[in-house]
C-alpha cells in the first residue's frame, strides 16, 4: 500500500514537472511568431498538448490550459498569421524563473508596463519583446496575475491594434489624463503669460534690493540711538539673507514684508487675499495674483555699510579748540561752524558711510571728566581721602585746644 501511494505521488510530481518544463519551453521557443494557424496547432500538439480556437478580443486565437492552469494564447491577424504570444500565470516563482532567463538574453527586450498609466511599447529592430502587466485587486499584490506578451517589430502595426483592444478601458482613461494635463499645461502657460506682462516692470529687481537696503539701513540708524557709547565708539554693520515679499502691478514695483515683518500693511491685506491660490510657477518662483496685482516671494542677501557712533569732547576758549583725542576732519568742520560759545562741549556723531550726522549733547560732570581723559571715579576717591585727611586734622587741632585748656 506505501509503494503504491509513494509511486503515486511520484508519477503526479513527474506530471506536473513535465507540464512545467513544457510550459518554460513554449514561452521560451517564441516559435509560434509568424506561423499560421495549423502550424501552432502542430507545434502545441508537439510541445505539450492540444488547444483549442477562439476569440481574443475580436482576433481569432489558439488557446492552451496546462495542468498547472497557466495559459497559452496565440494569436492571429486577419491573414491568419501569429503576431502575438501570451502567457499568462499566477505562479509568481515561474513569473521570476521566465523574467531571469529572458533578461539574460541578447535576442530580447523586456520591461513591464501598466496600461493604466502608459500605452507606449517597443519595437526592436532584429529581438523578440517581452512585455510584462502585473494584475491586482490588492496593494499586497496577493493572487497577482502576470501576463507575457512576446512579439517583435515585424509586426507592430497588428500589436498596436491589439492592445489598443485590449486595454480600450485603461487606454480611455489614460486619454482623458492626458486632455486634461494638455489643458492645464495651457492654462498654466496663460497665466505665466499674463504674469510675465505684469512683472515687465523695468529694473524691477533694482528696486526691490535698494528698498529692501534702506529698510535695514534705516533699521541700524534707528537701534544705534539705543548705543551706549560713553566709554568707547561702537561699529556695526548688518549682512544677511532675508526673505522678502514683493508686489508688482502694471505702475509700481513694492515691498511687501522684510523677514516676516509688514512694510505695507494695505498690500499685505492684499496678499493675503491672493495667496489663498497659487497662480503660477516661473522659473521655480511660486506667484499669486489678485486682480492686476502679482505677489511673489524671493530671498535677497543684505549688506549695508559699516555704521560707527561715539561721543568726543571739546573745549573752545579765545576762539581755538581743543580736542582731547584726534578727530575726523568732518568733525573739526562742524565744530568750528557751529560751536559758538566758549567752554567745554560734548558732540555725538553717528558715521555711515563717510556720511556724517553730529549734535551736541549735554552730559554730566563724571562724563566730562571721562571725555576731558579724566578718571571720574579715581577723583571721587581722591576727594574722598583728602576729606578724611581734613577732618582728622579738624579733630587733632579740637583735641589739642582742649588739652590747653
Amino acid at each position: 500500500m506505501y509503494n503504491f501511494n509513494f509511486m503515486y505521488v511520484m508519477k503526479k510530481l513527474l506530471l506536473i514537472l513535465f507540464v512545467f518544463i513544457a510550459s518554460i519551453e513554449t514561452i521560451y521557443s517564441q516559435e509560434f511568431l509568424g506561423k499560421n494557424k495549423a502550424e501552432v496547432k502542430v507545434k502545441f500538439l508537439e510541445r505539450i498538448g492540444n488547444g483549442e480556437f477562439t476569440k481574443s478580443f475580436g482576433y481569432d486565437a489558439y488557446l492552451y490550459i496546462s495542468y498547472l492552469k497557466d495559459i497559452d494564447i496565440v494569436i492571429f491577424n486577419n491573414k491568419g498569421i501569429c503576431f502575438l504570444e501570451c502567457h499568462i500565470t499566477k505562479d509568481k516563482k515561474f513569473a521570476d524563473v521566465i523574467l531571469y532567463n529572458f533578461c539574460n538574453s541578447d535576442k530580447c527586450k523586456v520591461y513591464q508596463i501598466n496600461p493604466n498609466v502608459n500605452k507606449e511599447h517597443e519595437f526592436v529592430e532584429g529581438k523578440i519583446t517581452m512585455e510584462l502587466v502585473v494584475e491586482s485587486n490588492n496593494p499586497a499584490m496577493i493572487n497577482a496575475r502576470y501576463d507575457f506578451y512576446i512579439f517583435n517589430s515585424e509586426y507592430k502595426q497588428d500589436v498596436i491594434n491589439y492592445f489598443e483592444k485590449r486595454f480600450s478601458k485603461e487606454y480611455a482613461i489614460i486619454k482623458e489624463k492626458e486632455i486634461q494635463e494638455e489643458r492645464q499645461k495651457q492654462a498654466e502657460l496663460k497665466r505665466q503669460k499674463e504674469v510675465e506682462n505684469i512683472l515687465s516692470t523695468l529694473n524691477r529687481d533694482a528696486i526691490v534690493e535698494e528698498k529692501v537696503h534702506d529698510y535695514y539701513t534705516n533699521k541700524l540708524l534707528k537701534k544705534s540711538e539705543y548705543w551706549d557709547v560713553l566709554e568707547k565708539p561702537k561699529k556695526e554693520k548688518i549682512d544677511t539673507i532675508v526673505n522678502v515679499l514683493i508686489h508688482v502691478d502694471s505702475l509700481n514695483t513694492n515691498v511687501v514684508s522684510i523677514a516676516g515683518d509688514d512694510i505695507n500693511k494695505g498690500l499685505s491685506s492684499l496678499y493675503w487675499k491672493s495667496s489663498q491660490h497659487h497662480y503660477c510657477t516661473i522659473n521655480g518662483i511660486n506667484y499669486s495674483k489678485y486682480q492686476n496685482s502679482v505677489f511673489y516671494s524671493k530671498k535677497i542677501s543684505v549688506k549695508t555699510k559699516l555704521l560707527e557712533k561715539g561721543i568726543y569732547g571739546v573745549e573752545k576758549r579765545k576762539g581755538k579748540f581743543k580736542y582731547y583725542e584726534a578727530v575726523p576732519n568732518e568733525i573739526q568742520e562742524w565744530c568750528q561752524s557751529n560751536i559758538i560759545k566758549n567752554g567745554f562741549q560734548a558732540i555725538e556723531y553717528t558715521n555711515y558711510d563717510g556720511k556724517y550726522t553730529i549734535k551736541p549733547v549735554t552730559v554730566t560732570k563724571d562724563v566730562k571728566k571721562m571725555l576731558q581723559g579724566k578718571d571720574p571715579q579715581k577723583a571721587k576717591k581722591t576727594w574722598k581721602i583728602l576729606g578724611i585727611i581734613g577732618s582728622n586734622i579738624v579733630l587733632i587741632g579740637g583735641l589739642i585746644a582742649l588739652d590747653a585748656i
